[in-house]
């Protein structure tokens, strides 16, 4: 198994918590950040579905296939673009079904319809001690059905989905602080 933590402040937002292990083919994410916005504010950034391509460099589109308001629910089209040290770039395709639990939205990847054999992902917005601040946590467990080559390995694609989701916790921050709008 391999596991990394670190903590500290960067950017706008405040990382709490980080650490990305891999044991076999998966790879277990854990992820807590603490960002200067409401929490209805963050809600909103993170449960717009057709705009999530707004949240990250590595997601190229987000499209909303379907919704069922009263059970709180949508499927999700995710299409993302990792780099791993620039020479590695994977398009990858994600059909997730979301599922808002309390103030918790949880992805479940449909897997006849994605470049993963399993994913379940879960994030969470709570406040923060600080007023006018959320706690953001994810935590995920990812299974690719694609090949990673060990040249690239469980450290680098570490840091990738570190450095996506410190930068996707500064433009959900940015957004909460401009009205939605992403620089």
């Amino acid at each position: 198994m391999l596991a990394f933590w670190f903590t500290s402040p960067v950017f706008g937002v405040e990382v709490i918590a980080a650490a990305v292990a891999h044991r076999e083919e998966v790879y277990d994410v854990t992820f807590t950040v603490e960002i200067e916005a409401e929490p209805d504010q963050v809600w909103r950034i993170i449960t717009d579905f057709a705009n999530l391509a707004r949240l990250s460099p590595t997601i190229i589109e987000s499209t909303l296939l379907s919704q069922a308001a009263e059970v709180g629910s949508a499927r999700v089209r995710i299409v993302l673009r990792p780099c791993v040290w620039i020479i590695f770039c994977k398009t990858v395709r994600k059909v997730t079904d979301a599922t808002m639990e309390g103030r918790s939205v949880v992805h479940i990847t449909v897997a006849e319809l994605s470049d993963f054999l399993s994913a379940r992902e879960r994030m969470t917005v709570e406040p923060a001690a600080r007023p006018r601040h959320s706690r953001v946590s994810y935590h995920a467990a990812l299974v690719p059905k694609f090949f990673v080559p060990p040249l690239v390995g469980p450290y680098a694609i570490r840091k990738q989905i570190l450095r996506d989701l410190t930068l996707t916790a500064n433009r959900i921050e940015e957004m909460a602080q401009t009205g939605g709008v992403a620089k």
